[in-house]
């Protein structure tokens, strides 16, 4: 066994979209704890070490009044998948979100994980309010925002 196939997730990952005011939040919105951010840039790093593609399924914790204030946005409709897979695809330059029962699915390719990485780093140093993704599709935008409280260890 690689030490890619023992990597499990640990952690808390909040995992939101607006129902209303897509203009103004479009696409989905992500933080997560201190376990949750060093878990996924581990699995971040791993993922630039291979071509092949790969699923991992991790549990997303529903956003508190706290995180959901960040974005000041605590008052607008939101909701929250029960679960994240994410899958490494073979192309490059894939990527989709989609959502379906209660799961919400990435789809990215090698060329995103510096995106990615550096944007859940920076959660743990107080830094969002920025999205990566296709500009020219809001619903395909990925929101990073810091927590309220600084994270230790992140």
């Amino acid at each position: 066994m690689t030490t890619f196939d023992r990597w499990k997730f640990t952690g808390k990952v909040y995992l939101w979209h607006y129902s209303q005011n897509a203009r103004n939040f479009p696409g989905w919105h992500l933080t997560a704890d201190a376990a949750g951010c060093q878990s996924l840039i581990e699995l971040f790093k791993l993922l630039g070490t291979t071509s092949s593609p790969t699923t991992r399924r991790i549990s997303v914790t529903p956003p508190t009044r706290e995180i959901l204030s960040v974005p000041n946005s605590g008052i607008l409709p939101w909701k929250a998948p029960d679960r994240l897979v994410l899958t490494f695809h073979s192309d490059p330059r894939a990527w989709q979100i989609t959502e379906a029962n209660q799961v919400a699915e990435f789809v990215f390719g090698h060329s995103w994980l510096s995106q990615l990485q550096a944007g859940i780093s920076g959660i743990g140093q107080g830094q969002g309010d920025y999205s990566i993704g296709n500009p020219n599709v809001p619903s395909q935008r990925l929101w990073f925002w810091w927590q309220s409280s600084p994270l230790k260890n992140a």
